[in-house]
Order: structure tokens, then C-alpha cells, then sequence
């Protein structure tokens, strides 16, 4: 190289980047052993190094994604030291229920008949984009075990006169670090019963059509409503969306707008873990996985 040329990986003159002795070294690096590359879902490689890189389409409808070499800072990964730990309900095969950070309905509100609330999230224990982008048979047992939670979380509610709310945002994130996952929120049954009529105003305003069915190769808002019926919403190539759409809907349909926010809604550690236990006690005869 010429006598300037400094090598940008090592900052050690001498040679080109391309035969730097430390990229040789990283090459050559053997993943730790609960690493899985998020390109192929199979561990033994780091992401720079899968088979399938050349072929895998970084991009999600039109948006550059940042793909991670590290799980470790999604915060639903369960091999992030930093995940909300106490706040974890139940752990399946495919599938954990935790309560939601900065809940929509949370102990101490009127409408609070669920112990610990009643806002659930049902998560992928493995980390997957989104549910649609959960490889064939991986996908129906994930979903499975979603929907045996599901009906678990519909008695619970019914016992507790409250209806429950599902909601999905499939849309991945440019940082590349979004986890799939749904929203269950349980909702007083006489605050449920216009739900769908305010659903339709709220899309109306936005000027948004929606559909009944999901296109799983897009990026799509859903919510699933006490009655049966659910809104689809496909999001446009794009087009900045309100990912907390669906609990702006819900806010507004429990009488509390200004919850629309989670950030907005942040309980204590302590609050949380109490919760998060009073939950657990109710949901024990529910639980199947136990």
C-alpha cells in the first residue's frame, strides 16, 4: 500500500484492509453457543458468514433494514440481560406472556377487574422479524401455542366480566431488531360493545381502508374485536405509520386518550413485580403450561 495508506479496520499501516490480520481473526471466530444467525435461524455461523447472505433480501417493503449481528438489545429476547424478567407470566414451548411495560389498563383504575390488569404480551421465545416471517413448520407451532393462549387469556377475562383485545403490528423495524409479538388487552364488556364502530370512525379519519384478511407478504395493522371480527389495515410501502396505533383505538375506547402513550404510563419495579405475581395467582388455573 502507499506510505500513507492506514489500514481502517486495525489503524496499523502496512497493509490494505482486505488482508488485515484482524478481520482474518474474526473470520475465523466460533459464535457462542446461543448465538443463531437471524439470516438462516440456524447457529454454528455469525451472520456475515450464512450461506444465505448473498440471496437474503435486506430489504422489507421498500425500507433498508439494518439486520444485527447481536439479539442482545431486543428487548423481548430472553438472552438479553436487560429484558423486564419479573415481568414474565408464563413461559411455553414456542411462546412466553409477560405484562406490558407502561400498560394500557394497570391495578387501581375502574376498569382494572383483571388482576395485574390484564395487558398481555404473547411473544416468540425464538426472535422472529415478525410472525409471517416465521419459516413453515416453525410458524404453526408458534402460532399454536399463541392461540392456546389466547383462549387461556379469553376465559380468564370472561371470569373477570371483561373482554379480551388482540392486536398486531407486523412491520419490521429499520433497526432490524423487532420482535414478533401480539397484544392481549382485556377490556370491560360495556366498553367493548362500540368497539367496532369507533375502529371504523378512527379509520375513516385517517382516510384508511381496511380488509378483513392479512396479506402476509406486506406489512399489515390487524386488530381482532370481541364480536369476531377483525380490522386489517395494509400498511403502504414507506408510509410512516403510528405503531401504537392500536392502542391509541383502545385508549380511546376505555375513556382514557391520554394513555395512548406507554411511555406516558411507567409504573415502579415494585408495581410491576406486584402485578405481574397477582396476575400469575389468577392465571395459574388457565395456564397450560403448568
Amino acid at each position: 500500500p502507499p506510505k500513507n495508506y492506514i489500514c481502517n479496520r486495525c489503524k496499523v499501516p502496512g497493509h490494505f484492509i482486505k488482508d488485515c490480520p484482524e478481520r482474518a481473526n474474526e473470520e475465523s471466530a466460533v459464535p457462542p453457543e446461543n448465538y443463531v444467525c437471524r439470516i438462516c435461524n440456524i447457529p454454528g455461523h455469525f451472520l456475515n458468514k450464512c450461506p444465505q447472505k448473498d440471496t437474503h433480501d435486506k430489504k422489507s417493503n421498500g425500507r433498508h433494514v439494518i439486520v444485527p449481528d447481536s439479539l442482545d438489545a431486543c428487548w423481548f429476547c430472553l438472552a438479553n440481560p436487560k429484558l423486564a424478567k419479573h415481568l414474565i407470566a408464563s413461559i411455553g414451548t414456542q411462546v412466553y406472556a409477560t405484562l406490558a411495560k407502561g400498560p394500557l389498563v394497570m391495578p387501581g383504575m375502574p376498569e382494572a377487574t383483571v388482576p395485574g390488569g390484564g395487558h398481555i404480551l404473547l411473544i416468540p421465545i425464538t426472535h422472529y422479524p415478525t410472525l409471517n416471517k416465521i419459516p413453515g413448520e416453525s410458524r404453526t407451532e408458534v402460532i399454536d401455542e399463541m392461540e392456546k393462549y389466547k383462549m387461556a387469556l379469553k376465559s380468564m377475562y370472561d371470569k373477570y366480566n371483561q373482554d379480551m383485545v388482540v392486536i398486531e403490528m407486523s412491520r419490521e423495524s429499520i433497526s432490524g431488531l423487532s420482535h414478533a409479538h401480539v397484544q392481549v388487552v382485556a377490556v370491560p364488556k360495556n366498553k367493548s360493545e362500540n368497539l367496532e364502530n369507533l375502529i371504523k370512525n378512527e379509520f375513516e379519519l385517517r382516510n384508511m381502508a381496511f380488509v378483513d384478511q392479512n396479506d402476509p407478504e406486506v406489512s399489515y395493522f390487524k386488530i381482532d374485536i370481541p364480536n369476531g371480527k377483525s380490522f386489517v389495515y395494509i400498511i403502504p410501502t414507506r408510509l410512516k405509520f403510528n405503531m401504537q396505533f392500536g392502542r391509541l383505538l383502545l385508549a380511546k375506547a376505555l375513556g382514557h386518550p391520554e394513555r395512548e402513550d406507554w411511555k406516558a404510563c411507567s409504573q415502579t419495579i415494585d408495581e410491576e413485580r406486584n402485578a405481574t405475581e397477582d396476575f400469575k395467582k389468577a392465571f395459574k388455573s388457565f395456564d397450560f403450561t403448568i
